[in-house]
């Protein structure tokens, strides 16, 4: 890039939209970093991703397509970057841009110092600085959001206090940019050895809670509904009395609203890295045709879906392959007339278990 000033617009083989670097910056260097990974190894499928230290946005980047499914929240306080990230991000309707500094209490700060060995901008406590800190808690609660699945970590762009506070255990992993190096004491001694797994990948430090690590023992199937049993948690929407019904030791039957309104049921679950949901769907009508659809769903996204359509009395057995997730989920099951044709009989009978 000698010779090159202002923005460059680089295309990359294999990625949607083209990567924008800062000519007479390490841009370059950057943006190869993050889009190799560089040793930040995430083993699951995160549904919420904070990343404090955006930079000029390309681990953003990454992150949004190697996850399209999830909710990454860009946090930047360094004003210099903020075009960059803007341009950089844009394409990735999952991101989104926060121009803020986050800590354990509110405050403000400043980038105006150069700190490290590196001699790289840094967030510096500074009580007339011009960017406001905001805490991490109510930074979430303002976006209706729980702890996030993963925290990626800057340090040069975080408060000094934010990785020496106690992090939920619903953040699976925490990825501090280190370069390579070890924690410093003073934070390693925040995330003990007999609570936490410590990793060195790459540029990051990978930190696991142990007790996140360990997954419960299940039984072999898992109902959806088991009304002999515990009853899971129930919502409706579209039906009426007479239009759910049990049948057998974990069946129901689902009648679809004649006036073209898809019946619903929402069933509240705890997931533990369900591997698939299988489903054996009959309509009990030879001569309806009804649309059945079942999605499971946590924190906003879909861990899975399918439909299934029902000529007559047709009996279907089908299978989902779900997203590795752990925690609450939402199971919704639908019915609803797949013609115009009034029967007063259709109905569509479910019976549906989770494989661990």
């Amino acid at each position: 890039m000698s010779g090159v000033m202002g923005l460059v617009p680089v295309t990359l083989e294999g990625r949607r939209a083209p990567i924008w670097l800062r000519a007479g910056t390490d841009d370059v260097w950057s943006a190869q970093n993050a889009l190799s990974g560089r040793g930040l190894n995430i083993p699951f499928s995160p549904q919420t991703i904070l990343e404090i230290g955006a930079g000029a946005g390309y681990r953003s980047a990454a992150l949004a397509e190697e996850f399209p499914d999830a909710k990454v929240m860009a946090v930047e306080p360094d004003p210099a970057v903020r075009r960059v990230l803007k341009l950089n991000t844009l394409p990735y309707p999952n991101i989104s841009l926060h121009f803020c500094a986050l800590s354990t209490v509110a405050g403000r700060y400043s980038c105006a110092d150069r700190v490290g060995t590196d001699r790289k901008p840094g967030l510096v406590e500074d009580p007339a600085g011009p960017i406001q800190a905001r805490s991490v808690g109510e930074f979430l609660r303002e976006r209706q959001c729980g702890a996030p699945h993963l925290a990626i970590i800057t340090p040069d762009a975080a408060s000094k206090t934010l990785l020496r506070a106690p992090w939920s255990l619903a953040t699976r992993l925490i990825a501090v940019e280190t370069g390579g190096k070890l924690l410093p004491l003073t934070t390693a001694s925040c995330f003990p050895e007999g609570q936490y797994s410590r990793t060195l990948s790459g540029d990051y430090v990978l930190l696991r809670p142990r007790e996140a690590m360990i997954v419960p023992k299940l039984p072999r199937a898992v109902p959806v509904f088991a009304p002999g049993g515990i009853l899971r948690p129930l919502r409706f929407a579209h039906v009426g009395t007479g239009q759910f019904a049990a049948f057998g030791s974990h069946g129901f039957r689902l009648t679809p609203n004649r006036s073209g309104a898809p019946a619903t049921v929402f069933f509240s679950h705890e997931c533990y890295n369900y591997k698939e949901l299988h489903a054996v769907v009959r309509g009990i009508s030879e001569k309806s045709v009804v649309r059945c659809a079942i999605q499971i769903i946590a924190a906003g996204q879909k861990l899975g879906e399918m439909t299934v359509v029902l000529q007559g009395a047709e009996k279907r057995t089908v299978a989902m392959v779900l997203r590795d997730h752990r925690g609450s989920c939402e199971v919704i099951v639908t019915a609803e007339m797949a013609e115009s044709e009034d029967h007063e009989e259709a109905a569509a009978e479910i019976t549906a278990t989770f494989l661990g």
